[in-house]
């Protein structure tokens, strides 16, 4: 708790690191699955992300711009470099935001979508999503939250994994291959 709450008074972005034992359960799942599963998982987290951000700023056109073009990206209908100009653009735009949980939730979906390029990115939605809720409940009630939040990842998981199995394309070709990175 105190790493954390040390972690908070400085403002880091991620409050949370991959080997974080609260989350030692969802990295072992999130191994398991194939890269698509990871990309349709990612594709359920941001849902609830999106609907808030964009209430809440007024570019908002970008996050509908970052999920069509990363999803084309996806099913192989544009290239790496058209999907990174946009999610570039998620990143810019964040740099104009002052709240910091919503900063977090910024760097949360450009994790889900650099999770088609490069499946390391998977549970990268989790370690800031999981941030901005700290930072916007404070840490002792944010953190009494985080258990819940990660069993959500994990239904979410399930979720695409049942998805993957009926969704049978189109994919990119890249995604043919189960490997790490990805062009």
């Amino acid at each position: 708790m105190e790493r954390f709450e040390e972690r908070f008074r400085k403002g880091k972005i991620p409050l949370f690191k991959g080997d974080e034992e609260i989350l030692s359960n969802l990295y072992e799942e999130v191994g398991k699955v194939s890269h698509k599963t990871l990309i349709l998982w990612n594709f359920l987290l941001i849902k609830e992300p999106v609907a808030y951000l964009t209430g809440r700023y007024s570019n908002s056109y970008i996050f509908d711009k970052a999920i069509d073009v990363s999803w084309q990206w996806a099913v192989g209908n544009t290239t790496r470099s058209d999907a990174g100009h946009v999610i570039h653009s998620l990143i810019m735009a964040s740099d104009e935001v002052d709240d910091i949980a919503d900063k977090c939730l910024f760097y949360a979906l450009r994790e889900a979508f650099l999770t088609i390029g490069d499946r390391k990115h998977a549970a990268g939605f989790a370690l800031y999503d999981l941030s901005s809720l700290v930072y916007e409940e404070g840490p002792v009630a944010g953190l009494g939250k985080v258990p819940s939040r990660i069993m959500l990842y994990q239904e979410k998981l399930e979720a695409a994994i049942s998805n993957e199995k009926s969704h049978i394309g189109p994919w990119a070709p890249f995604l043919s291959k189960e490997s790490g990175s990805l062009a």
